[in-house]
């Protein structure tokens, strides 16, 4: 069972390289392409609202550095999501193949995705530390929360993969959900302005939960969940991520029929 893992292991590295050797092969940025779209992203909007918009006035000082660690966290979920949607119908050679662990498609690109997360995250650490904003006690749980991101967006994007093979309208369905909820969710707006059920619907979203989290490990806020919450969360979402992976098998079983 261990040297299957590891086989899995490192066969899922290699088809991450080889994913992010092949989206910019030929480009003449190369490698950086992939870091300077999510930090012109962040840069662009962060500027806009906050300094075009005077947000920093209404909303209070942090908002831009409040901003930045919501968009990148909302930036390795929508990329990973979309990404990993096609990952499977691009390569149906693969999927033919009885011993090929099919599962490892999606993880490929949900790796490259997680890495440039990584990346930017450091960048925006860099950034509110620039900022004169020093971390608390809580950024001992970024891991965590970073653990659960990973986990959120692992879970998703496998249920989207295996359903972008049975049913091809998901690829026109998933990216405008995507958008949906990226303006249902505290990313450019501040949760703190919502009261009665309106507050209680944003929460609704686990995505929510994990930028919170997020930004009070980075900036100190005064987070949704503590103690038991927080561990009822995880529950909650290793619950989810392991419903995920048994539908992905049991639905992969129909691939090489459609394909």
């Amino acid at each position: 069972m261990n040297q299957d893992i590891k086989r899995k292991l490192s066969l899922s590295v290699y088809l991450a390289r080889m994913e992010f050797e092949r989206r910019f092969a030929g480009s003449m940025g190369g490698k950086l392409w992939v870091f300077a779209g999510p930090f012109l992203t962040i840069a662009v909007i962060w500027v806009a609202l906050d300094y075009g918009l005077g947000l920093r006035g209404s909303v209070g000082p942090d908002y831009g550095m409040s901003l930045a660690v919501g968009l990148c966290c909302w930036l390795f979920f929508s990329e990973a999501v979309n990404t990993a949607m096609g990952s499977i119908t691009g390569q149906p050679h693969l999927v033919k193949k009885v011993v090929f662990p099919v599962i490892l498609l999606p993880v490929a690109n949900i790796l490259v995705a997680f890495a440039v997360h990584l990346v930017i995250l450091a960048f925006v650490i860099l950034v509110v530390l620039l900022q004169g904003k020093t971390p608390g006690i809580g950024v001992l749980l970024l891991p965590f929360w970073i653990g659960c991101l990973f986990v959120l967006t692992l879970s998703v994007a496998l249920l989207v993969a295996a359903l972008n093979v049975l049913v091809r309208d998901t690829a026109a369905l998933v990216p405008n959900v995507i958008s949906f909820l990226f303006w249902i969710t505290p990313i450019i707006w501040p949760v703190s302005q919502l009261t009665g059920d309106w507050y209680l619907i944003a929460w609704l979203n686990p995505a929510a939960i994990i930028i919170d989290g997020y930004r009070s490990a980075l900036l100190g806020t005064e987070p949704l969940l503590s103690g038991a919450g927080t561990a009822i969360f995880a529950l909650v979402l290793a619950a989810f991520a392991a419903a995920s992976v048994i539908i992905f098998r049991r639905l992969r079983l129909m691939f090489a029929d459609v394909m």
